[in-house]
Parts: C-alpha cells; structure tokens; sequence
C-alpha cells in the first residue's frame, strides 16, 4: 500500500506538469513565435499596434454544454491575455459574433454575457477595445430588432457605424488613422430605419473625411465589420486557411454587391478587416484592395484558430496572420503526456527501490 501511494504522488506530479504545459505554457510557447511586422518608413516614429480577433462566439445556456463552454473560455482566455502580455496592443478590434446566443438571450442572460466577456477579453487601461456588430450578437436582417441592436450599442459604447480615429506621431505632429465599423446587417440596403440610418451616417462620415482631406489631414480608413465584402467564393484568395470552394450568398456569406459597392464608393477605404466565414481569407478586390478575413478565435469553430497583429500608420500598414495551439496538437501532447507521466513513474519508483535495497544491502554488510 506504501509503495502504491508513492507511486500515486509521482504520477500525480507528473501529470500536473503536463496539465500546466498544455492549459497555460504552450499558449506562451505558440503565440510568442508571432510578431509585429516593422514598417520600414522614415515619416514615422510611432505606429499604432493592433490586435485583431473574430467570431469568439461565447457559448450561451441553449446550445452550450457546460463542460465544453467551460473548456472554450478557458482556452480563449489563456490565448488573449498571452497575446495581450506580449503584444501589449494599443486597440484591440473584435470582429463581430462576439456571443454565440446574443440574438436569444433576454436581457438578464445578455448582461450575464458582456460580464463573462469582460472576464475573459480584460484589457488594461491604456489599450481600447472595439467590438463589431455580428449577426449571433443581433441576429441577420430579417429579425434585426432595434432593441438588440441598443443593447449591444450600449455594452460596447458603440453604433452601427461609427469613425474610430486614433492618433500617432510623425515627424510631421501628430497624425489620425481612421477606421470606420460596420454594422454589417445594416447593410442591407432597404428602408428599414436601421439601414437607413447606417446609409446616412456613412455618407456624413465622407463629408467629415472629405473636410479632412481639404485640411491635410487625410488618412484612408479602414473598414472593419464582421461580413467580408461580396465575392463569389474563396477560390481567389491569396492566401487562406480553407479548402472551401462553395459559393457565397449575397446578405448571408458576404455583404451584397450593392452594398459593397456603396461603401467603396463613400469611404474609399485602405483596406478591409473582416470575419464571419471562420476561415482565413486574403483577398484583394477589382479596385486593388485587400480584404482579411479572419478565422475564428474559438476551437469549437475551427480546429486552427488565429488573430492577427498589426501596425497602422496615416500612410501605411503591416499585417501578421498568429496561429495559436491547434486543438489536435494539445489532444497529441495529453495523449503522449499521460503515457510518458505513467512510465516515468514506474521508471522512477523502480529507480527508487534499487537504490534503496541497495543501500539497505550495503548497511547489512557493514554490519
């Protein structure tokens, strides 16, 4: 019995190093080989570093098994607040199905939501956090009431199109780089009051940025919205994650040409960030301007989930693609783990009592 609860203690150490590396050292191990991509450019002394995420899709009480949204959270959580301690992000831009349920849950099971969400996606004081409309948090456009739309308005202090500027220095003084977010359900370019509102407010955001032009202190921006802009499929991508070669609907898959279009004409943007396939998608359009769609933060979604890091500037930018654990490589190492841990235990109990019969071999002799 003695000998057993020995050999318990050991494997039980063993174990819990091998539980330590796979819920908390191999996020560190994996994120920290990423890195912000320099921008080579003389006018600038400071630029603005991102991080981007989407589809964290937290688990809601309908659809989510205890164990699994248990399991998801932990995981989300451990890789943001690694990318966050290394990265240490001025903004942080979540793109959109921020909630799996957002669009079921009543008002109560809504705030019980945005306070797991700031347990998990906690950012320190100095970093702003952003979070997009997606069609889980307000649901698609057909059962888009103005009362979800309010109270996700309301947990992220945001609308359904707003013009974000964050300012940097350059040798020049002090510059904004401007990003517009989109409601993208909004987009769906009836006469619905939300629609309409959201057409409305984009076209003052181009008299804003026109004036701004006039002034000098132009910088194209960045749209970011949780639907990826219309193309036909992702067979064109420049690079992806995806071998998916289906086509996409206009106002489910995509945003419309229409309202593609419409958004192009009005902002002209740099480029485009985007999420909602779950899979990673670089993609530049007819115009020459490059989309990222981004996969899915969340392993329940996709088993090879990734964020992005990037640096703004007035004139420039710089984007990295982060691979975090896969979920079959974490399944691998508790496979391999809890092997390993049960012969290195018989190893060292067999180790431990040669050594002590010998020892106890040795007292005798010399006796």
């Amino acid at each position: 019995m003695k000998r057993f609860f020995k050999f318990f203690l050991k494997l039980l150490r063993n174990l819990l190093i091998l539980v330590f590396f796979c819920e908390f050292l191999i996020y560190y191990i994996v994120i920290f080989q990423c890195n912000y991509k320099n921008i080579d450019t003389e006018n600038i002394t400071d630029g603005l570093k991102a991080v981007i995420l989407a589809d964290t899709h937290l688990l809601g009480p309908f659809k989510g098994h205890p164990v699994d949204k248990l399991r998801r959270e932990w995981q989300m959580k451990r890789s943001f607040q690694t990318a966050i301690k290394i990265f240490k992000p001025e903004v942080v831009f979540i793109l959109g199905d921020v909630f799996d349920e957002g669009n079921w849950v009543n008002d109560k099971g809504f705030q019980e939501y945005v306070d797991r969400f700031h347990t998990i996606f906690s950012v320190p004081e100095s970093t702003r956090l952003y979070a997009i409309h997606g069609n889980h948090d307000v649901n698609f456009h057909y059962s888009m009431h103005p009362h979800l739309v309010n109270r996700f308005n309301i947990a992220f202090n945001t609308t359904s199109v707003s013009l974000i500027r964050e300012v940097v220095n350059t040798v020049d003084g002090r510059k904004a780089i401007n990003f517009v977010t989109l409601n993208s359900m909004a987009m769906e370019g009836d006469d619905c009051n939300l629609c309409y509102e959201a057409k409305e407010t984009i076209k003052s955001i181009k008299r804003k940025l026109d004036q701004l032009k006039a002034k000098d202190r132009y910088s194209k921006p960045f749209v970011m919205q949780h639907f990826p802009t219309y193309r036909p499929s992702d067979e064109n991508c420049i690079e992806t994650d995806s071998i998916n070669t289906g086509k996409f609907r206009e106002k489910w898959e995509v945003l419309s040409k229409d309202a593609s279009n419409f958004i192009e004409k009005m902002l002209q943007p740099r480029g485009y960030f985007s999420g909602h396939s779950h899979h990673y998608c670089l993609h530049e359009n007819t115009a020459g301007i490059k989309e990222y769609t981004l996969t899915s933060f969340n392993w329940r979604n996709v088993n090879n989930p990734s964020f992005m890091l990037a640096i703004f500037t007035p004139d420039d930018y710089t984007i990295s693609k982060c691979d975090m654990p896969k979920e079959t490589t974490v399944f691998i190492c508790y496979t391999v783990g809890i092997i390993l841990s049960i012969i290195l235990a018989i190893i060292d109990e067999r180790i431990f009592n040669y050594f002590t019969k010998r020892n106890s071999s040795r007292k005798v002799n010399k006796d």
